[in-house]
């Protein structure tokens, strides 16, 4: 953080470039967002829900229930080594899962674990727009 701290910024465009620099050479993903919207009025909030609202991987669970974990979770290795893009992943593992039962997805739906914090995150945002 020294590095932010004693850059001579000139202009905004000038501390965003640096800030861009600084995170490409940590390798660090980064988001910079011009606009911020307030959270005093309504909107719309997009967000992953694997992982991000849920504590699972939906198709894991549901490959795993169908007897298909193991193809899924090859298909998945495979795209993190980068030999399949994330498209072809998708259809791959979705392609695994064409004789599921309903019954495993609904057993799945109905034992879904909320990540911590986000029935927080929901009643934090619908008190701060009044609702």
């Amino acid at each position: 953080m020294s590095e932010i701290n004693s850059y001579p910024a000139k202009s905004t465009s000038e501390l965003k470039q640096h800030v861009i620099d600084l995170a490409q050479s940590l390798s660090i993903e980064l988001c910079l967002v011009d606009n911020v919207p307030s959270l005093r009025q309504p909107g719309l909030l997009l967000m992953d829900m694997d992982s991000t609202v849920i504590a699972v991987e939906c198709i894991d669970e549901i490959a795993a229930l169908a007897g298909v974990g193991e193809q899924v979770a090859s298909v998945t290795a495979q795209a993190m080594q980068g030999k399949l893009d994330f498209a072809q992943s998708l259809r791959t593992r979705v392609a695994c899962l064409k004789d599921c039962d309903e019954a495993v997805l609904q057993q799945v739906r109905q034992a879904l674990p909320l990540m911590p914090g986000i029935a927080n995150l929901v009643c934090v945002l619908k008190k701060l727009i009044g609702s």
